[in-house]
């Protein structure tokens, strides 16, 4: 069976980013052994800065992050998941910040499907909601919220990305 391959843009490496990255690369191996999952992390960002993986280095940002990131947009990361022609997105925003949340418009419209442990989120306004839910239905892409006050939230994220993965048509890396 072939591997399908995932690559997810994790957005917020505070506690809970962290948490996560430690809970994907703990399982990254069974994953791989028992669900033909390739779990990637190929950008991980905090609210300022971005590190971006070199594509023939896996998890090089984890002893680079502070030394290497840089000052990002979210054209930045759109472009670079598109000149790497990385597919199979899955944006993550544990941050609890609003400033990503008008980003959500562009990364759904670039395939990107989303996952948001935000908290702001529940305080979207109406308009907000509607927008996103059309966006949503436009581009055919998820978006799931995860109450950032659950217990074993790390857990509970990796279980909507394995959920996400299931359930998308995602590409099967040859």
């Amino acid at each position: 069976m072939s591997v399908k391959k995932i690559n997810i843009i994790l957005f917020g490496i505070e506690e809970t980013g962290s948490s996560l990255i430690t809970e994907v690369l703990s399982n990254q191996e069974s994953l791989l052994e028992n669900n033909n999952l390739d779990l990637r992390l190929p950008v991980i960002t905090n609210s300022t800065v971005a590190f971006f993986e070199k594509p023939t280095v896996r998890n090089s940002w984890e002893a680079n992050f502070i030394q290497f990131a840089v000052p990002f947009k979210i054209a930045d990361i759109i472009n670079f998941v598109q000149e790497n022609e990385l597919e199979n997105l899955i944006a993550v925003d544990t941050s609890n910040t609003e400033d990503i949340l008008p980003d959500y418009f562009d990364l759904l419209q670039n395939d990107f499907d989303i996952i948001s442990a935000n908290p702001l989120v529940q305080a979207f306004s109406a308009d907000f909601k509607m927008a996103l839910n059309n966006s949503i239905k436009k581009t055919e892409k998820d978006f799931v919220f995860v109450n950032p006050n659950e217990k074993h939230l790390s857990a509970k994220l990796l279980e909507q990305i394995l959920k996400m993965a299931a359930k998308q048509n995602f590409r099967i890396a040859v």
